[in-house]
């Protein structure tokens, strides 16, 4: 007897292993499973690799990137040039050491016979800042902040400046003119700045000043500007700011409770919506309704503390780098080990794993768009990569596995023996099969556009099956079990 074991679908931790759909897996990853095949997951390739047209620009900036092996954030810095009316955007990253450098996005700036990469001199941070693209006095100019150093204003006419009274700011959003911040060492109010001017910082009813929040929902952590309004997450919740040119008139509603804190840096606009993770699991939040997404994902989180995961959005997908587990044979990891990738318009979820991002910078450029990451490579080292589906990181290809629950095939209440296994594999592969008292069959298939079987005997009323490939480029369809019901 002929059957189906499984249309390949994401991973679903949520239900009992025993009522959990074959089509749903245990644990799944490197792997993408949006079409019902397993095919190439996520992958991040080097950002010199085809930045430029140029092969030989590209060789010349991998071989200055380098020189830099410990890059902590990578920021995007939009630069129009009105006198050469011509973009002049860069990619700027700080170090370990707090120092900030910058090359050119632009293929007619880049010089093949110089060097490219600059250093910001004089500026050293103690803490990676975060920072926000502004137009100030018709001039585009990056501002760095972070909770230790005063406000940076660079591209200015006047050069890099420091702004002394700017208070020490966590987190940043523009909004009608005004940069709204949240402050360390003031967890119950949000700052404004002057309006038009974002280095002024001068509290009065016609130029800075600051809101105060005084309720359960804990200590204000972020700030987001989406749709008409400025959004406060916190420790347990979100508030709302309606915040026009006029100081006076703002107001402040509170929207949702949550029974999860929220991780602030996870915050993200994606379009229409705005995703973010709580220590319960992963929200959806369109400015008035907050629901759980992907709560089959729940349990990876539980226990975890991902105050250090990041994220990035583009092209309808969120990125969220994090820990995560799958359940008790992973390590709690110490550091990000994962990377989950997610179709906001199907909410449909792939998992990059064991690799550590600790940094996601979207960029929009002219010659260049992407999502850019730092990367902690095996030797402590890190290296700029941009997001890809290639299934292999910097060139080497990913260890892939799906892995469903057990299933009784159909038939619960007969004993089963396997006989056969067929699967449609476009590369090697490793298909390992284990009856409910752990016992296993492994069966290895090799590469080819045609249907092959392989003849195995396994006894059990249920099964699970584990895919297993370290091919970049996998697509593995369409696998059947022929089966004797009964042991016959």
């Amino acid at each position: 007897m002929r059957v189906k074991i499984t249309d390949f679908g994401g991973v679903n931790l949520k239900k009992s292993e025993n009522i959990s759909p074959v089509t749903q897996a245990r644990r799944a990853f490197n792997f993408s499973s949006h079409s019902g095949a397993l095919t190439a997951g996520i992958g991040i390739k080097d950002i010199a690799d085809n930045l430029f047209n140029s092969p030989e620009k590209n060789t010349k900036l991998k071989s200055e990137l380098g020189a830099h092996k410990n890059i902590k954030r990578t920021y995007f810095a939009k630069k129009y040039n009105l006198d050469l009316g011509a973009r002049e955007d860069k990619l700027m990253f700080v170090d370990a050491q707090g120092r900030l450098h910058y090359f050119p996005l632009s293929s007619a700036q880049f010089d093949e016979t110089a060097k490219n990469i600059k250093t910001v001199g004089n500026l050293k941070f103690s803490v990676p800042p975060q920072a926000i693209n502004y137009r100030l006095n018709s001039t585009d100019v990056t501002i760095f902040t972070n909770a230790v150093d005063p406000m940076i204003v660079f591209g200015a006419t006047q050069g890099v400046y420091k702004v002394i009274d700017a208070p020490h700011i966590t987190s940043m959003a523009l909004h009608y003119e005004r940069l709204f911040a949240t402050v360390d060492g003031e967890k119950s109010a949000v700052w404004f700045s002057d309006d038009l001017d974002p280095t002024n910082w001068s509290v009065s009813l016609t130029e800075a000043g600051f809101i105060q929040m005084l309720d359960e929902r804990g200590a204000l952590l972020k700030v987001l500007a989406f749709g008409d309004y400025v959004y406060v997450f916190r420790d347990f919740g979100i508030s709302r700011i309606t915040a026009y040119a006029d100081q006076q008139s703002f107001s402040v509603g509170h929207l949702f409770v949550s029974s999860g804190r929220i991780y602030p840096n996870t915050v993200m606009a994606c379009g229409d919506v705005v995703i973010f993770l709580a220590s319960d699991g992963l929200y959806r939040f369109d400015g008035i309704n907050c629901t759980k997404i992907l709560t089959g994902l729940d349990k990876g989180f539980l226990g975890l503390d991902n105050t250090s995961a990041c994220v990035g959005f583009f092209e309808n997908k969120f990125y969220l780098a994090c820990k995560f587990r799958f359940d008790e044979m992973d390590e709690i990891p110490l550091e990000n080990n994962a990377v989950i990738e997610v179709d906001i318009n199907s909410f449909s979820a792939d998992i990059l794993f064991g690799v550590c991002v600790f940094d996601i910078n979207t960029v929009l450029s002219e010659e260049f768009s992407g999502v850019c990451v730092c990367v902690k490579l095996n030797d402590n080292q890190t290296k700029i990569g941009v997001f890809d589906h290639s299934g292999a990181v910097f060139g080497e290809a990913t260890k892939k596995e799906w892995t469903s629950p057990l299933t009784d095939l159909g038939y619960p209440a007969k004993r089963k023996m396997i006989r056969r296994v067929c699967v449609t594999t476009l590369t090697p592969c490793e298909v390992v099969l284990t009856n409910e008292d752990g016992y296993e069959k492994r069966l290895k298939f090799k590469g080819s556009t045609r249907p092959q079987e392989l003849v195995t005997r396994l006894f059990g009323a249920r099964f699970s099956f584990k895919f297993l490939t370290s091919s970049a480029r996998p697509e593995i369809v369409s696998p059947h079990v022929v089966i004797s019901l009964d042991g016959r």
